[in-house]
């Protein structure tokens, strides 16, 4: 999921255009330059520091007052320092906050630069034991000689120091490191942790060592735009390309079922003229009518998306009506902070969003989510098997509790992204720094699942049945994770009844 959630966007939208819009902006200011003296570094600490304080509604939750402001302390400088170096210091000391959806960006201009020009690596990949394997290859470079290879260095920068900065940098839930790791498997997201780390670059000079060779090479490989990425990978992985939102399959020698569900974005749902709530209400009365009695929820690399979404999955699997959340708070109705902001300027929380507590914050009480949640009547009673990655954020962070909670689920793979407690997110304004136009994404909502203290609250859901990935996997196209349900409930994939409708008829 990006920072801002479809269905909290809509509340954001709701959130800004009832507030009263400040005119001031509209007159010119001088742009300032970033010159990386200490002042303007200061400068610029402070009004971070300040708004999260102001504004971040568990900004102590993972890390003490103390260490933060001695992290801010230490980013201090008594001398100049450049672009790049300050833009590293201030991903560390973000992620050191412990929440995966307050996250520093490029300046505007070099983030277009980077997502508009041939920047982008030619090649997918997946991190094995620590070590870059090329996962898909959208490059000139033969397959049997470039697919599965170990990638040692790119452009002189051994890769074991890529994914170590790009961990240290990445924002993420609580204690979850899996999500970081798996940022790394999508090329536009690896594409921008490079550049913030080693700068934007057109070409990579790759020292790299095929499957089972004794001797590495090296290739100088340009770079490709990303628009290109997405043409090479449907005319080179077809099976991968343009797949719907969500589908559904049956299974061979079990009364079993496969359901998908690769995002909860609702626009992906309207582009693929695939009704979400529609969807699960068929999917899951064809399930009874069956008489499916094990359930194969594959959720791995969804990135979440609608909040509302998740619930309704939840509504379907749990047997019982339940709390979601707990609580949806947030500290004001309106910030200072927001005069600093690219998308919140002089705006405020429209009446009706939220209303004070006791505890001197504000519940969010405008949103599906709040309160008790009706299960659905068609709800799923049989086994429940659930495939996960660490990929798995947001809004499917939160599914990913509540099943863990209410349900006898079984997860198989890696730990979950995100955090068993929830998470911060929703409405999300974009703080800009006044010199080094740096942005930081700044969630006001905190939202706590209602979750008991049964599994560790700062890590993701950590699977009953643990897979790991091998090489030989990426070189034989075998899903591994899918293969241990499979083989857990004795079933094997009908191809014949795969489908994104439940309610078309099985030719």
């Amino acid at each position: 999921m990006t920072a801002l959630r479809p269905s909290m966007g809509l509340a954001l939208a709701t959130l800004l255009v009832g507030g009263t819009l400040v005119l001031g902006g509209c007159e010119k200011k001088a742009v300032m330059t970033f010159d990386g003296s200490p002042a303007q570094v200061r400068e610029e600490l402070d009004l971070l520091h300040s708004a999260l304080e102001e504004g971040h509604p568990a900004l102590y939750e993972s890390v003490t007052r103390g260490k933060l402001d001695s992290l801010f302390a230490q980013a201090l400088t008594d001398s100049t320092v450049s672009l790049r170096d300050y833009q590293l210091s201030l991903c560390r000391l973000v992620a050191r906050i412990g929440d995966g959806h307050t996250q520093v960006l490029m300046p505007k201009d070099s983030l277009d630069r980077l997502d508009e020009s041939a920047t982008a690596f030619p090649f997918r990949v997946a991190v094995i034991g620590g070590e870059l394997f090329v996962d898909r290859n959208l490059s000139d470079v033969p397959d049997s000689e470039f697919l599965g290879a170990r990638i040692d260095s790119i452009n002189g920068h051994p890769t074991t120091e890529f994914i170590a900065t790009a961990v240290a940098i990445s924002s993420s839930d609580g204690a979850n490191r899996t999500n970081p790791i798996r940022r790394l498997g999508a090329i536009r997201l690896m594409t921008r942790s490079y550049a913030c780390i080693y700068g934007i670059t057109r070409s990579y000079r790759i020292r790299y060592t095929p499957y089972q060779a004794r001797l590495s090479r090296t290739r100088t490989l340009a770079g490709i735009s990303f628009d290109e990425v997405l043409s090479r990978m449907r005319e080179r992985y077809p099976s991968l390309a343009d797949r719907p939102p969500a589908s559904l399959s049956y299974e061979t020698g079990a009364r079993a079922a496969l359901l998908r569900i690769r995002d909860f974005d609702q626009d992906h749902y309207r582009e693929s003229k695939l009704p979400f709530s529609v969807f699960l209400d068929t999917t899951f009365a064809s399930l009874s009518r069956r008489q499916i009695s094990t359930l194969i929820l594959d959720l791995r690399s969804n990135r979440g998306g609608t909040d509302e979404y998740g619930k309704l999955v939840a509504a379907h699997l749990i047997d019982h009506d339940f709390l979601y959340y707990r609580s949806m708070t947030m500290k004001k109705l309106s910030y200072d902070f927001f005069a600093h902001t690219t998308n919140a300027k002089g705006f405020r929380a429209p009446h009706g969003f939220a209303r004070a507590n006791t505890h001197g914050t504000y519940d969010v009480i405008a949103h599906p989510n709040v309160g008790i949640q009706a299960h659905s009547a068609s709800s799923y009673r049989g086994r429940l098997l659930v495939l996960i990655d660490g990929a798995c954020f947001s809004t499917t962070s939160e599914l990913l509790s509540a099943l863990a909670e209410y349900t006898s689920a079984e997860f198989v793979g890696e730990e979950s992204g995100g955090a068993f407690r929830g998470n911060c997110s929703g409405p999300t304004p974009t703080l800009e720094l006044p010199y080094s136009r740096m942005r930081i994404d700044l969630p006001i909502v905190r939202y706590e699942m209602a979750v008991s203290g049964d599994r560790p609250r700062d890590r993701g859901i950590l699977p009953d049945v643990p897979v790991v990935s091998s090489v030989e996997d990426i070189l034989t196209g075998r899903d591994s994770v899918l293969e241990s349900a499979r083989a857990m409930i004795g079933a094997r994939p009908d191809s014949a009844t795969i489908t994104s409708n439940p309610t078309r008829t099985r030719r």
